[in-house]
């Protein structure tokens, strides 16, 4: 289990099977892991975006690359590098024949899903599958949510945090000289390190006695 910062959380499973094998007979491939629209009008959905990708590397992906480059105005004045990277690809993909492949959303979940309500909706259901074990996915994305704190908060009621309070915010030098011991052993917990905090928000265990975080937000529980 590791913690790459509170955006991203990765997960206790091995990467490295989702990506194509060498030799492959598909000339030019992008594989986003992020889960795609299937409507027709509107082929790329910026909400369900994981923040993770892998790209192959040949002529029409570095023009592609290339040309985000280029048009990075479009992150000025959209607010969004989502908003430009999906413009771009879906430009690429239709008018040069770029080759995109998807993967499902619980394998790559996203901070949209996270906010969905329980029991509502496709997305209603998938975290307390995955508090029970159903369902295992790759990188969680804390996207769509206010603030670092937040995700923090939330991580912390998902059983999902092993950060030591005291190494919070801190370098990393600092806490191994203090210690005498190294990272590891002074800032990471063996067990994750849970406590309630929005009684509305996904949880282990039931936070009924934590205030809710939306407007009229009704428990999770």
């Amino acid at each position: 289990m590791l913690v790459l910062t509170p955006t991203f959380r990765m997960m206790a499973r091995d990467l490295l099977g989702l990506l194509p094998s060498p030799p492959i007979a598909v000339s030019t491939v992008i594989r986003l892991l992020q889960l795609l629209s299937t409507q027709a009008s509107k082929p790329y959905v910026s909400c369900f975006i994981s923040g993770f990708y892998f790209i192959r590397n040949n002529e029409r992906t570095q023009y592609f690359l290339t040309s985000l480059l280029m048009q990075s105005d479009l992150i000025l004045r959209s607010f969004s590098h989502q908003a430009a990277m999906i413009a771009v690809l879906a430009e690429h993909s239709s008018l040069l024949g770029l080759k995109v492949k998807t993967l499902k959303h619980t394998d790559f979940p996203s901070g949209f899903i996270y906010h969905r309500k329980k029991g509502r909706g496709e997305f209603g259901n998938f975290f307390m599958d995955f508090f029970e074990g159903k369902e295992s996915p790759y990188v969680f994305h804390m996207s769509w949510t206010e603030n670092k704190n937040n995700k923090i908060l939330f991580y912390r009621q998902m059983d999902q945090w092993y950060l030591k309070d005291h190494c919070m915010d801190r370098k990393l030098k600092d806490v191994a000289m203090e210690s005498g011991s190294t990272f590891v052993e002074s800032c990471c917990s063996a067990e994750p390190l849970f406590s309630c905090h929005f009684s509305d928000k996904p949880s282990t265990k039931p936070c009924r006695d934590s205030p809710p975080l939306d407007k009229n937000g009704k428990s999770y529980w």
